[in-house]
């Protein structure tokens, strides 16, 4: 079991804003080819692209954030 600490929240923080895997890269992959991205995610590779509900939560925190 890992422990969670700072370098534990810097690594998990590091891996959803990641170009490679991560939270930019779906956002790139639903602009680009959003039909071919989904349908990937739910039949092949789920490790690529940030989960639906982590991602709706960080696009409604950053909308927020601007809004103000």
């Amino acid at each position: 079991m890992t422990r969670i600490d700072g370098k534990y929240l810097l690594q998990e923080i590091y891996s959803v804003l990641s170009f490679e895997k991560g939270f930019l890269l779906t956002i790139r992959e639903l602009a680009i080819n959003p039909g071919k991205s989904i349908k990937d995610f739910l039949n092949e590779d789920r490790n690529r692209l940030v989960k639906p509900v982590v991602f709706l939560i960080l696009t409604s925190l950053i909308y927020t954030i601007i809004n103000q």
